[in-house]
């Protein structure tokens, strides 16, 4: 049998919901030579049966079950089970384009330089409905690698790898929960070179139950953490993760960064995805913003009054939209209270970028009319 010029991997768990929808949009995709390693990490939902249905209807489905291991020991071993030198990931509850391995194979084969390619992504609800784009990822090595010291810049399940740099980075860490991918991305950093596509290549589920939601303060501790070993590792450093079992703040400190650093990381993913949120589910993006206002109980430093003061503001206004006035009132005045001065300038800002987007909404050009 002849190796596939790509695997697609994905490992899931219980992923029924949304599993049928994101292998159809493997299946269906326009480049045709590729295989499908599903790991079923310990399913007790019907995943099992769904896998099971499409591996007869499709030879191209390659499904291993196993008990459950996480996320990072899924991905190794399907790593290990590919016959492809290039490894596509996806996720159980995305959805790739149709275009999204053709151009990523074209790019990949006419570029053999570059060992790690993503893109950004178009956003849906729960219910598939578009909301708007990621900010476009930089486009070239150069400027991809200089960003990676200060956030992640690949949507994991956008990215195609060599899997000779793979593996040769270490592949995937336990230790580092979510953050797994950033960390292994790091350390391919240091041994291939990055890009990015022009244009999305996935849909990008947003739910409440997602891995990233659910456990918003650890992963920003994780992304921090390999961020911190990165610049270790630049510096000579051996590698101060190479035998960890887990991230713990204490950790975190003795690589550098501070205890402002760790709240910093951790207010900036809650405020990412109450953003997000906001857009179509405002009860869950108020219990991300009550996650926010706990972080910020702990210590009266101006950095978490900031926080505090943006997270208050942001709830009233998710308030005043679901026409909760009262609400919207009490957390305003709460804001106000805590630092009148940061709520005052939020609120200018705020009343600025919306005269601006009315001043551009007049200034378009209209229809003629008869």
């Amino acid at each position: 049998m002849s190796s596939p010029a790509i695997s697609v991997v994905m490992s899931v768990f219980n992923g029924e919901a949304f599993l049928r929808e994101s292998i159809d949009s493997i299946l269906r995709q326009t480049f045709t030579d590729f295989e499908f390693v599903i790991l079923d990490d310990g399913s007790n939902d019907s995943t099992p049966k769904i896998l099971s249905d499409f591996a007869k209807r499709d030879s191209r489905v390659r499904v291993f079950p196993q008990k459950n291991k996480g996320r990072a020991e899924s991905l190794n071993r399907g790593i290990d089970l590919v016959r492809s030198p290039l490894i596509a990931r996806m996720d159980a509850d995305d959805i790739s384009l149709s275009h999204r391995l053709k151009e990523q194979y074209e790019f990949m084969n006419g570029h053999p330089e570059v060992g790690l390619l993503g893109s950004g992504v178009e956003f849906i609800t729960p219910g598939g409905k578009r909301f708007g784009f990621s900010l476009l990822p930089p486009l070239d090595d150069a400027e991809l690698r200089n960003r990676m010291r200060y956030a992640n810049q690949f949507y994991h399940p956008t990215v195609i790898m060599r899997e000779e740099v793979v593996v040769a980075a270490g592949k995937y860490r336990k230790a580092l929960c979510d953050a797994d991918d950033f960390d292994l991305f790091l350390r391919m950093a240091e041994r291939t070179k990055l890009a990015s596509l022009s244009r999305p290549v996935l849909l990008y589920r947003v739910h409440a139950g997602q891995a990233s939601i659910r456990s918003m303060s650890h992963q920003a501790l994780c992304a921090l953490a390999a961020r911190a070993a990165f610049v270790l590792r630049s510096r000579g450093v051996p590698d101060p993760l190479s035998s960890v079992d887990e991230i713990t703040p204490e950790l975190v400190r003795k690589m550098g960064p501070t205890d402002e650093d760790i709240f910093h990381e951790a207010a900036g993913e809650h405020l990412h995805w109450m953003s997000l949120l906001a857009k179509f589910d405002t009860d869950a993006a108020l219990d991300v913003i009550d996650g926010l206002l706990s972080l910020c109980k702990s210590s009266k430093s101006p950095v978490r009054k900031k926080a505090a003061v943006n997270g208050l503001l942001k709830a009233a206004s998710i308030q005043f939209q679901d026409r909760r006035a009262a609400k919207a009132l009490t957390l305003a005045t709460r804001a106000v209270l805590r630092d009148p001065l940061e709520a005052s300038r939020i609120g200018r800002m705020a009343l600025a970028h919306k005269v601006r987007k009315i001043a551009h909404w007049l200034s378009r050009p209209r229809e003629a009319t008869v």
